[in-house]
């Protein structure tokens, strides 16, 4: 049930917009999915789908782009992007990996009705 939260705060972000907006249905939600998040994007849109029964966002088309992780060495500058996590730096072996980018839920657009 991992994605019941994030599901559930993307369906609250896409009804508050389509209020703002004045929309009278959510058609499609353009996601950056990053492999940090340890979310599937089926199974995300399995419960998107579920929490959204009933609302004016039901039956909406999740479009999943999946993202890396990318890392960034402390030690070497070395930028890697990788769908693992990672501890060492490939480059220069060392456990200075910062991760830039690919831990989060980032929605793109949505498309309203």
């Amino acid at each position: 049930m991992h994605e019941s939260g994030p599901a559930m705060q993307l369906l609250n972000y896409v009804l508050a917009e389509a209020k703002e907006r004045g929309a009278s249905r959510v058609v499609a939600i353009r996601l950056n999915l990053g492999a940090g998040t340890g979310l599937s994007p089926e199974s995300l849109d399995l419960h998107f789908q579920h929490v959204a029964e009933g609302t004016i966002a039901e039956g909406a088309r999740l479009d999943t782009q999946e993202v890396p992780l990318v890392y960034k060495c402390a030690e070497c500058g070395q930028t890697t992007e990788s769908e693992d996590r990672l501890v060492y730096c490939p480059e220069c072996g060392q456990a200075k990996l910062a991760v830039q980018s690919g831990e989060d839920l980032q929605v793109e657009a949505v498309e309203f009705a």
